[in-house]
């Protein structure tokens, strides 16, 4: 092969990005905020080059077994990238909201002393402009580096997740709007002109459509609130109550964060009754408290629900003194619960569930819809019960919905082989 760098090709593709769910790219920590989203000149957020190119290298190397081609796209040590990729700035306006999270002691149920954090985000529905460009030269494979970057386009297309939580159903991006031109300087003699006056036709269509990856377990989850929730965030001005539900363009959320750790929870429970507490931190994760910091990815994704048709109501509390039985001066506080919903689509997306792991979740999932587990704020008195029911199980490209007998075998295969 040619080690001509001469250039030959190139393709510019544009791309309007909207967030489906909110999401956090940190720029460090704030003042009186733990976290605080990037933003640029003008005090607006944007999603930088550098996390756009992360998350698009790795969701491409699930595709791409060329790894000579694979590292002239992305580059190599002192290997140029072929592909350069612009941060994407904000489209009109987006909102950034501020979200809490804690950390609740397995043991006690309780929240943890210190563990109360708080993070920016930018709020579902805000537009972003991207755009990238690849060059050709004669030195590359071109077919193997134009394979690639169809694998790139489509990735795009179909929507990928950016930022921090992802896991727990942060981060979604769809793609709203998609353009590629291809200047092709060796057979084309306007090609230079258009490149240099920017004159930019849609003319490249990407060949490769790549499939859902056949080792992920999905699972969806119909529910309804029983009584009330609670997924608390802090209060605006317009409100008074010292904890309001959580909101973001007027409706209210189910966080991924919130459901996720009352899944983990409650995993550990079971897992631990059956002597595989283990299981537990391979499935959902962990960062160790020690000194090394150790740490593991989830393997498990929550999504992020929005709740139609609900009611906030403002609940009035007081503290009770137990020796007098008198109110304590001072003490009263409310809160803003949400009553009343249509049914909520959960969706869960496992990748490598083993049988035991995948019949962990299927008893953690069982408590949830029977409401034996509740999540969220308040829950001791009475809130974040749900009734509900699994309605679809995809299991390595194979739908066992229905195949009750298969279902209650991944449970008997966990309990049985768990036990000691």
């Amino acid at each position: 092969m040619s080690q001509n760098p001469r250039i030959t090709k190139k393709f510019v593709l544009k791309a309007t990005l909207i967030n489906k769910t909110a999401f956090s790219i940190s720029s460090g920590e704030g003042e009186f905020i733990d976290s605080i989203v990037v933003k640029d000149a003008n005090d607006k957020p944007y999603i930088p080059a550098s996390s756009l190119i992360g998350v698009l290298r790795s969701e491409c190397n699930k595709f791409s077994p060329n790894k000579t081609a694979f590292d002239e796209f992305f580059g190599s040590g002192d290997k140029p990238s072929a592909i350069c990729i612009n941060d994407s700035s904000l489209n009109g306006n987006g909102e950034i909201n501020l979200r809490n999270g804690v950390k609740i002691d397995p043991k006690t149920n309780i929240a943890k002393d210190g563990a109360l954090y708080d993070f920016e985000c930018v709020v579902a529905g805000s537009e972003f402009d991207f755009q990238a460009e690849l060059t050709l030269r004669q030195m590359h494979d071109e077919k193997a580096i134009l394979e690639i970057f169809d694998t790139l386009c489509c990735l795009i297309k179909n929507g990928f997740s950016i930022g921090a939580k992802t896991q727990n159903g942060l981060g979604k991006i769809k793609c709203k709007k998609l353009e590629i031109c291809k200047f092709d300087f060796a057979n084309d003699k306007n090609a230079f002109e258009n490149y240099i006056n920017a004159k930019f036709s849609n003319n490249y269509e990407p060949k490769f459509k790549p499939e859902k990856l056949s080792n992920t377990t999905e699972i969806s989850l119909s529910l309804n609130i029983i009584n009330s929730l609670l997924i608390g965030s802090t209060p605006d001005e317009k409100s008074d109550a010292d904890v309001v539900s959580l909101n973001e363009n007027g409706e209210f959320l189910l966080s991924g964060t919130s459901l996720k750790g009352a899944l983990r929870n409650q995993a550990l429970k079971i897992a631990n009754t059956f002597a595989k507490g283990d299981l537990v931190d391979e499935l959902f994760g962990y960062i160790s408290e020690d000194k090394e910091q150790k740490a593991k990815k989830s393997r498990i994704k929550v999504s992020e629900t929005q709740i139609n048709k609900a009611v906030r109501k403002l609940h009035q509390r007081i503290k009770i003194d137990r020796f007098s039985a008198a109110t304590i001066d001072g003490a009263l506080f409310d809160s803003e619960a949400i009553f009343g919903s249509d049914d909520m689509l959960v969706n869960l997306e496992i990748t490598n569930a083993s049988k035991q792991e995948l019949g962990l979740i299927l008893l953690t999932l069982k408590d949830l819809c029977t409401g034996f587990l509740a999540v969220g704020g308040n829950k001791n008195i009475g809130r974040g019960v749900f009734s509900g029911e699994i309605e679809k199980v995809l299991h390595n490209g194979e739908d066992l919905s229905k195949d009750y007998e298969r279902l209650n075998a991944f449970a008997s295969e966990f309990s049985n082989g768990g036990a000691k």
